[in-house]
């Protein structure tokens, strides 16, 4: 039940107009949320990975690679965000692009 509340709490932060906000939820909610959870989750951090700001669109790549190793499925979902993410946002954000899209690709 906790979990659920402070995974509300931190979707309410994905939500913020505070850049540092939305990257701190990013990164608080890849350690708490649970496989039920990732669900409703995986709309913002998509949304996440396409964002203008640079740090929230890195915070929400570097969650997919870590989410990566677990539902590979779930993340593989955002290839067209990771790839126009690679294309336009700045160079901390490409090398996590290029790194997420690396690790997805590299069994293919």
């Amino acid at each position: 039940e906790h979990v659920f509340v402070a995974s509300n709490t931190l979707c309410k932060d994905m939500n913020s107009t505070n850049d540092m906000y939305k990257a701190n939820s990013i990164r608080a909610l890849r350690k708490i949320t649970d496989t039920s959870m990732l669900g409703p989750i995986e709309r913002y951090l998509a949304q996440a990975v396409v964002d203008k700001a640079d740090i929230v669109s890195s915070a929400a790549i570097v969650t997919g690679i870590h989410l990566s190793a677990t539902h590979p499925e779930l993340v593989k979902r955002w290839g067209g965000e990771v790839g126009e993410a690679l294309k336009q946002r700045g160079v901390m954000a490409q090398y996590h692009a290029l790194a997420l899209l690396h690790k997805l690709r590299k069994n293919d």
